[in-house]
């Protein structure tokens, strides 16, 4: 039987683990034998052996001794996450390792010292890596020519979270999601201004926010100050968005940086139009004038895409339609599954 660890060492429960815990679903079902090593309770599923582990980089040389003795009993180590890599420079082993990179060091906001540093020393924490995987161009292209040699992008993919609702029974009201983390670079704080900006303009939009982060306050604050808490719903943290993706007709990501983002490609298979920024790893995935609406970084050009697209529900249903049919074609779990079992078995056969 082929037997497969992964390593999740992600500080938070988001697009990176919920991609980790997909390939050990999928891959249990195919005939893997797949432990699972994440500090999230979640890779806790039916056929994956799951072992919690601290994430913390005050653990590493803790890790290096457990992950390596229970390493030489698969045949490859898979090390998910820019975290996870970092331990597997420190890790001496003859089973072949792969690691997935999901966030480009370069991004719309100011470079820090922890992304130069991240950058300068790439060469060294890819180097014990058989195999590299890049979830979009953007990852890849700014890594060492040594690095890339023995690397491939394989695009994200998604379960489906259908079947969509292509007839609304309201559709005066501009129905509108996020799905993600309430930090500063997704956008939270610019997208709530943008919905001020379209409801003071007399534009009815109705807003629902799954997810939960350090910015929560701040944005339930915002919410109440400008009388808005009739406009947007705050549901926490959902386990399973496609009721939210079904409920919506628009979802929109405002990030500074994205790898590529799964809430989109989530979206698209409910048959959700998108909006966001025209940044790398967004614009992999949203067409513009297509599936949905690229906009400049500012609240005010997300309320006037917000505007076009509650005047003109044509053009909206057109989008949302494209979105399932780009879906369908090109961003379905199986085909990131079946990219990413090749590259076990070639590393394993090589």
């Amino acid at each position: 039987m082929k037997r497969l660890l992964i390593i999740d060492l992600g500080a938070v429960w988001g697009g990176q683990e919920i991609y980790s815990r997909a390939l050990a679903q999928q891959l249990s079902k195919r005939g893997w034998s797949v432990t699972c090593l994440s500090p999230h309770q979640k890779h806790e599923t039916v056929g994956v052996s799951f072992k919690r582990i601290d994430f913390r980089y005050s653990a590493f040389l803790k890790l290096i001794p457990f992950v390596y003795q229970i390493s030489k009993t698969h045949n490859i180590v898979h090390f998910n996450g820019i975290r996870a890599i970092y331990l597997s420079a420190l890790l001496f082993s003859r089973v072949p390792f792969v690691g997935t990179k999901h966030l480009p060091y370069v991004t719309l906001e100011r470079p820090t010292l922890k992304s130069r540093l991240a950058r300068i020393t790439s060469a060294f924490v890819f180097h014990r890596l058989k195999w590299l995987i890049s979830i979009s161009e953007q990852t890849l292209v700014e890594l060492p020519s040594h690095v890339q040699s023995h690397s491939s992008v394989i695009l994200n993919g998604v379960a489906d979270m259908g079947p969509p609702d292509f007839s609304r029974s309201n559709r005066s009201v501009l129905n509108v999601c996020f799905v993600g983390r309430f930090v500063e670079h997704k956008g939270i704080m610019r997208l709530l201004e943008a919905v001020n900006i379209a409801h003071c303009h007399g534009i009815s939009v109705q807003l629902l926010l799954a997810g939960g982060g350090p910015l929560e306050n701040d944005a339930r604050s915002f919410v109440f100050e400008h009388n808005l808490c009739e406009v947007v719903d705050f549901l926490g943290y959902v386990d399973s968005p496609g009721e939210v993706y079904r409920a919506s007709d628009l979802c929109c990501l405002p990030s500074l940086h994205e790898g590529l983002p799964l809430s989109l490609l989530e979206a698209m298979s409910a048959g959700c139009a998108l909006l966001g920024h025209d940044i790398p790893g967004v614009r992999d995935v949203i067409r513009h004038g297509v599936n949905g609406v690229l906009t400049e970084v500012t609240p005010d050009a997300i309320a006037v895409a917000f505007m076009e697209l509650a005047s003109d529900r044509v053009y909206l249903d057109d989008l949302r339609k494209n979105a399932r049919q780009d879906y369908e074609q090109k961003w379905q779990l199986d085909r990131m599954v079946d990219e990413t079992e090749a590259v076990y078995r070639r590393v394993i056969n090589a």
